[in-house]
């Protein structure tokens, strides 16, 4: 807050406004640790008011209702995993699930208009999780438990064998599935629902076989424009305009003014407890200066920075990758062991951690060998893991070849010198994933 009651704080701030008498009344303030970016994001999963007086907002990994008079608190939903949790365009609709991603039976929906509480189960044997929405149309998917997907020690996904599109009172208006074929990498765009279809091998692996799309009958509900907007100015920043549907011809008429009074006389504080230090490791994408993201994968928030030529941040503000950060050439002398931290364990690793002497370990799946060429340059070397447990240490680079030492499964290396392409094509095919590290500078 820059100015006010609470000037040098960072939080939340609920005001209404009288018009009769000119006023601004600040009705509660819920304060924050977090810096102002932070904030901005949870505000954008969840920050609205009901019909019925209750303020709804997520913070961390809880979701409460304020009741707007006696600022009493009221528990919606709790210890909520990161991903799990949505809400529609306009948070009239929310969504979670009540366990684990790989094992919920239950998901759970609020209308925060009308403040109803909803309960959606899945069928015995399987597990169901919320996608997104359409408009107040909300995606689930269905899957089998036992179909979980593994490679090693790493959980990949449970793949979905059925989506369906529920309505508003969770009645069934669509439903797609292929049988033998599972659905995969699922994202809306607009009213368009795209997703990747794989079938399943008898050793237990997913391959991608098609791709496909459900188009909304209700497109319209995406034809909308924004009534406010922003644009970029190298004297005033952000410039924030109101969009409107027609010229004004004459703007002597135009004025801008602030409010003749501010109160604070009835407002109180809302203090939330925080859970933010739990054992998930969280990753903040940043490009143009500004917090763009916040995701549990390592891979989703490079994605997120990459084409802004931004970076990666832990919750600490440590930068982990810095898409800037990367030469042309690079060989590293003694990678073997340089990548001691990482290699010690790639026989059991199973995703993301903190090592206790101050590295971090990342999943790099999905990630182009373009991308992880920035830890190279950064003198850490990177691994491509294989699924029989050996894998290539890359060590070296220059604008058309990689160096690496390929470590097998009977735990002897040889040394390879391979273009970009072969690598990259014979990456793909043994359908292996990046293992990447650095020092977190503890």
């Amino acid at each position: 807050m820059n100015r006010g009651l609470h000037e040098g704080y960072n939080g939340i701030v609920y005001y209404s406004y009288t018009k009769d008498n000119d006023t601004l009344t600040e009705l509660f303030f819920i304060p924050s640790p977090k810096s102002y970016e932070k904030i901005r994001l949870e505000v954008e999963e969840l920050c609205v008011k009901s019909d019925n007086n209750l303020f709804y907002i997520k913070q961390n990994d809880t979701v409460i209702a304020v009741e707007m008079n006696s600022l009493e608190i009221m528990e919606i939903a709790s210890d909520l995993e990161e991903g799990t949790f949505i809400t529609n365009d306009t948070q009239t609709c929310a969504a979670w699930i009540e366990d684990g991603k790989y094992t919920s039976r239950t998901i759970r929906t609020l209308d925060t208009k009308s403040g109803v509480n909803r309960s959606y189960q899945a069928d015995e044997g399987e597990a169901i999780r919320p996608i997104g929405f359409i408009g107040e149309d909300m995606i689930i998917g269905r899957c089998k438990i036992g179909d979980l997907w593994k490679q090693g020690n790493r959980v990949i996904s449970l793949p979905m064998y059925k989506l369906e599109i529920l309505d508003k009172d969770l009645g069934l208006s669509l439903e797609y599935g292929q049988p033998g074929l599972y659905i995969e990498n699922v994202s809306l765009t607009e009213a368009r629902l795209l997703f990747d279809l794989y079938r399943k091998t008898d050793s237990g692996e997913f391959i991608k076989t098609d791709a496909d799309t459900i188009v909304s009958r209700d497109e319209k509900l995406y034809d909308k424009a924004s009534l406010v907007g922003r644009t970029t100015s190298g004297n005033k920043k952000n410039v924030y305009y109101i969009a409107l549907t027609s010229e004004i011809k004459n703007t002597k008429k135009l004025k801008v003014r602030g409010v003749a009074n501010i109160s604070y006389e009835n407002s109180g504080t809302v203090e939330i407890r925080s859970r933010e230090d739990k054992d998930s490791l969280l990753f903040y994408a940043y490009s143009g200066g500004e917090l763009i993201g916040r995701t549990p994968s390592f891979t989703d928030a490079v994605n997120m920075c990459y084409d802004g030529m931004g970076w990666v941040a832990d919750k600490n503000g440590v930068v982990i990758y810095n898409r800037t950060n990367k030469g042309s050439y690079r060989k590293i002398s003694e990678p073997f062991v340089k990548a001691q931290p990482m290699i010690n364990r790639l026989p059991d690793f199973a995703g993301n951690v903190v090592t206790d002497d101050g590295y971090i370990i990342l999943d790099g799946e999905g990630l182009t060998l373009n991308q992880v060429l920035v830890f190279i340059y950064k003198n850490n070397p990177v691994a491509a893991l294989n699924r029989d447990g050996s894998y290539y240490l890359i060590y070296g680079y220059n604008q058309t070849t990689v160096e690496l030492y390929y470590h097998q499964a009977d735990d002897t290396s040889i040394t390879l010198q391979m273009s970009r392409e072969d690598f990259e094509a014979k990456f793909a095919a043994e359908n292996s994933i990046f293992v990447c590290y650095t020092s977190l500078g503890k």
